[in-house]
């Protein structure tokens, strides 16, 4: 679940540390005061995208901070993927500079925001606005009913076949060439492979360089030949020569030798020496070996025939845009393909029963994925229908129609969600007659039935409720308290039905110091929950019967609450 979120410099919040709980926590507050910024930086914990233009005006950086514990085995297991290392806790940071600079981390391990987004559909699923326009594209629908089916084996199963059959398609397409595509082709490929020949490249030996890279090394040598022997020769006399460091240190050291067990500090400094005597002994040999084996064994290379072979790897690797490394791969490919042309009629009829089979393997694994997703829907259906009639909606129909579509990496199905709302109408398109009310309460119904499939721990609702008043606004109010019982939930709402029904009250503020705006996120207290929904029932002007009121829906969804199995 979602311990806490730190937010520092982001939009109008200076810093604000805010706290969570499991059970049902309902967040509230004036239009503007501040409550989407809190909704975008948990999006951002989860790997949303943000510019620099979220950073507060007048700082340099922005950062987003989230504790979760209690992960499921899920994102246990994504975790474990990642190399990071978890006890009892994960903390996700994201840092933002206004030069554009975006780093995230995972408990102190550097992450992309493409491991963000696959961890984070496993800690929260979230609900805004928005996605009840997802109800109004069918292609979602298949989706949703996919995830209530679990049939993620079947799929990815199917999808495998899927992919060897489009590949195999292709492989034909490449090979049903006509004759004088053919021939083109094979006079193409015949010239790449005689002229990477021509060049007579070495392959690398294991762990060893290639013949691109040993001569580049020998060119920078015999380039810089004379300077190279000239240091070399310059620091080999200053050690070696009569008077040179390796004698002074020898005579430092024989001095010192004759006096060091006198002290033992003086021992502990002859021991030094006479092991820096050493060293530039052994020094002194290996400048003796460089020279020779470097620089006298590379009197017998040309820097002019060395430059006329790398420019052969050039013009190749520039003609081909591949890397020396790649070329000979690219060599090997190019040979394959043309043997393959020269015997295509055999390997084409060998493609083709090889089709021929993966397309009945394929057509299989799509009727045992329609079997399941049509058992699914039909059970879906009857959960939703359920939902809707609990939460003001006793007269609805609905239904999970599934029919053959083209193949494609989803399957052979499609799948549409029907609705009628009132009694004598006949089913049709959820986007043909749903209200932004009905919208919300549907997707609410999905989510309900999901959450029970789903391991993800934390949900979050942003304004689930627009669209929604009176009765229907009550029980809404009440399925979140029923679904909080065994899920984490967040809720901004704007709906003293949803504020009176939570478990836990967040109150997002804003107040205006010296010109500049400040935001924070405080937890109310009985007495602060009663003075918060008395300004969503009045507005400017609080009385103490709003207040009254306000006490007494606090006590209503108390008793309802405790009501909930």
């Amino acid at each position: 679940m979602l311990k806490s979120i730190y937010i520092e410099n982001i939009a109008v919040i200076e810093k604000s540390s805010v706290s969570f709980e499991n059970g049902f926590q309902v967040i509230t507050g004036e239009t503007g005061a501040g409550k989407s910024i809190l909704v975008d930086s948990i999006n951002f914990i989860l790997g949303s995208r943000a510019s620099r233009d979220i950073i507060r005006t007048g700082c340099d950086k922005a950062v987003v901070s989230a504790v979760f514990t209690d992960l499921p085995d899920s994102a246990l297991g994504l975790v474990e993927d990642f190399g990071i290392d978890y006890e009892d806790e994960l903390i996700i940071q994201r840092n933002f500079s206004s030069e554009g600079k975006n780093t995230a981390r995972i408990n102190g391990l550097p992450v992309t925001l493409s491991m963000l987004k696959d961890l984070g559909t496993h800690l929260i699923n979230f609900h805004g606005q928005h996605e009840n326009n997802n109800l109004l594209d069918s292609d979602f629908h298949l989706r949703y009913l996919d995830l209530f089916a679990g049939d993620e084996k079947e799929r990815l199963d199917y999808a495998e076949s899927y992919k060897k059959v489009r590949d195999l398609q292709k492989k034909l397409r490449a090979m049903n060439l006509d004759e004088k595509e053919k021939k083109i082709r094979t006079e193409t490929l015949s010239f790449i492979i005689d002229d990477i020949d021509k060049a007579s490249l070495k392959p690398a030996e294991t762990g060893g360089e290639t013949e691109e890279e040993t001569l580049l090394k020998l060119r920078n040598i015999l380039y810089n030949k004379e300077r190279l022997k000239e240091s070399v020769d310059r620091a080999w006399s200053l050690i070696s020569e009569e008077n040179g460091a390796l004698l002074k240190i020898y005579e430092s050291s024989k001095a010192l030798s004759q006096i060091a067990s006198l002290d033992s500090r003086l021992e502990s400094l002859w021991k030094n020496i006479d092991r820096i005597y050493a060293d530039l002994e052994s020094f002194k040999d290996d400048f003796r070996d460089y020279r020779y084996d470097v620089l006298s064994e590379n009197d017998n290379y040309n820097l002019d025939e060395v430059e006329e072979r790398l420019s052969v790897f050039e013009r190749l690797e520039r003609k081909y845009n591949k890397t020396f490394g790649e070329l000979l791969t690219y060599k090997e490919e190019c040979e394959r393909e043309l043997e393959e042309l020269k015997n295509s009629e055999s390997r084409i009829e060998e493609l083709k029963d090889e089709l021929r089979g993966e397309i009945k393997t394929l057509r299989k694994k799509a009727e045992t994925l329609t079997e399941i997703r049509k058992k699914a829907g039909k059970s879906l259906s009857e959960k939703i229908v359920s939902e809707l009639s609990f939460l003001d909606m006793p007269s609805v129909k609905f239904e999970c129609r599934i029919s053959e579509a083209e193949p494609s990496e989803k399957g052979f199905d499609s799948a549409e969600f029907l609705i009628s709302a009132n009694p004598g109408e006949e089913l049709r398109p959820i986007s043909k007659i749903a209200s932004g009310g009905e919208l919300s309460r549907i997707m609410l119904g999905i989510k309900s039935v999901l959450s029970e499939a789903e391991e993800v721990p934390t949900l979050i609702f942003d304004e689930i409720d627009t669209g929604v008043s009176g009765k229907a606004a009550q029980k809404i109010a009440l399925k979140l308290a029923q679904i909080a019982k065994h899920k984490q939930i967040l809720v901004v709402t704007h709906l003293v039905q949803m504020a009176a029904m939570g478990d836990r009250h967040l109150l997002i503020s804003k107040r205006t110091e010296n010109g500049k705006t400040f935001t924070e996120v405080l937890p109310l207290d009985e007495k602060g929950r009663i003075e918060e929904i008395a300004r969503i029932l009045g507005g400017v002007d609080v009385t103490d019967a709003m207040r009254n009121t306000a006490a007494e829906m606090l006590r209503i969804s108390e008793s309802m609450k405790k009501n909930i199995t």
